[in-house]
């Protein structure tokens, strides 16, 4: 599979770009197909590389020192791996797994740094990038340490699913396991509260994988929270 400058339009730090950078990149990315379950990189290899998701899911991860392993965030189609590394220079500091079947596409390091040399909107676009992410750390690190499980797990939700939608698709790259990672919970108090948000309509678990069906009722957790379900 080879990309276009059309498609760097969909990666958001290269979307402002002009035709002949954005051809540049396409030229100089390498696109791999990988199976469910491929680690893309572990946590302390050397970091030479960008990473953008085409198709697909990936999760990023890190490996605590009793095997257990904790969940930094879900990406999906046209979103970025590995940029904090090419600022700073260290190893990547999390693994990154696919979560299915996923295409995606790889760019060195030095190719981003020459058309930063000319480009400088480019180191703009990465720094806006970090800072939301940033921005989401911070919010998930309150979450963790205020918020109940359903609270934690409607805001998460809500993540995916905007995340989903900008890129246009509908079934979240998370089944109960992931989000358990993802919102520091156990898989089967995870799959209780999801059987509760499907009792007041706002989710629907299709072939375990989750669709929100109502984003105003998960909300609902998250703005007013309370210790029963919402009112339908």
């Amino acid at each position: 599979m080879q990309l276009n400058a059309e498609d760097l339009r969909k990666v958001s730090i290269f979307a402002g770009l002009d035709e002949e950078a954005r051809a540049y990149l396409a030229a100089h990315s390498r696109v791999h197909r990988y199976p469910k379950g491929t680690i893309l990189f572990f946590e302390g290899d050397e970091a030479e590389q960008l990473y953008f998701v085409i198709r697909g899911a990936v999760r990023v991860f890190q490996s605590l020192s009793d095997g257990r392993e904790f969940t930094l965030e879900h990406l999906g189609p046209w979103e970025v791996l590995a940029a904090v590394c090419f600022f700073d220079g260290g190893p990547y500091p999390a693994s990154a797994e696919t979560l299915e079947a996923s295409a995606v596409a790889q760019l060195d390091y030095r190719v981003v740094a020459y058309l930063m040399e000319t480009r400088p909107n480019v180191a703009l676009a990465f720094l806006r990038m970090l800072c939301g992410r940033l921005r989401r750390a911070h919010a998930r690190a309150t979450d963790l340490a205020i918020r109940s499980v359903h609270e934690r797990l409607a805001s998460i939700l809500l993540q995916l699913h905007e995340d989903q939608a900008r890129a246009g698709t509908g079934l979240l790259p998370a089944r109960a396991a992931d989000l358990g990672r993802l919102i520091g919970a156990a898989r089967e108090t995870v799959t209780r509260a999801l059987h509760d948000f499907a009792r007041q309509g706002a989710v629907a678990v299709e072939r375990g994988r989750v669709c929100v069906t109502d984003a105003d009722k998960l909300r609902t957790w998250v703005q007013s929270p309370s210790h029963g379900l919402p009112n339908e």
